[in-house]
């Protein structure tokens, strides 16, 4: 897929659009939030982390530029696009968002578009979930390591309920 047309795709998840999520992505590694508080000079000196409560049923959370927000090595709030923990929560996310779901018989109407789903389920395959899953932040390294991992393609079983992301993550079970 060219640079060019996921880059357009990207923009339909708003916390792409940063400078920090540009593909390809090409880094040397991953800022670790509970090892730095702050990114280099060079990526802008912004916080690796924001703590930002978990919001009341029915609330949502603001997007932050440079940010996604979810669960992480220190807790809920945003992380900045330059840790591993922003593609882990976004990559679950997303996950759910794509997911497909049933809504003619309830009256409901789609938040997207179908073309905006495909879309959307691109960026997801082809830049976040690799992302999510790789040792450094460089998307050649990360879909190699997909290729052998055999993850590389949208795979139904990663479409996990938020909760089976994140209570492994409270109870100190998973290390990001």
């Amino acid at each position: 897929m060219p640079s060019k047309d996921i880059h357009q795709k990207m923009q339909l998840v708003p916390e792409l659009r940063s400078r920090h999520a540009r593909h390809p992505l090409n880094r040397s590694h991953w800022i670790h939030p509970t090892k730095e508080a702050r990114t280099p000079k060079a990526d802008g000196d912004e916080a690796t982390f924001i703590a930002y409560p978990k919001p009341q049923k029915g609330q949502t959370v603001p997007v932050k530029e440079g940010y996604v927000w979810g669960p992480g090595s220190k807790g809920f709030g945003y992380y900045h696009l330059l840790t591993k923990d922003s593609y882990v929560a976004l990559a679950a996310r997303l996950a759910n968002e794509t997911t497909p779901t049933i809504s003619c018989c309830f009256g409901g109407k789609p938040k997207t578009s179908k073309d905006d789903t495909e879309d959307i389920r691109h960026v997801y395959q082809f830049v976040v979930y690799p992302r999510s899953k790789s040792p450094v932040p460089n998307d050649s390294v990360a879909y190699s390591h997909g290729i052998a991992e055999g993850r590389a393609n949208f795979v139904e079983a990663e479409n996990k309920q938020w909760s089976e992301i994140t209570n492994p993550i409270k109870q100190g079970k998973v290390k990001l």
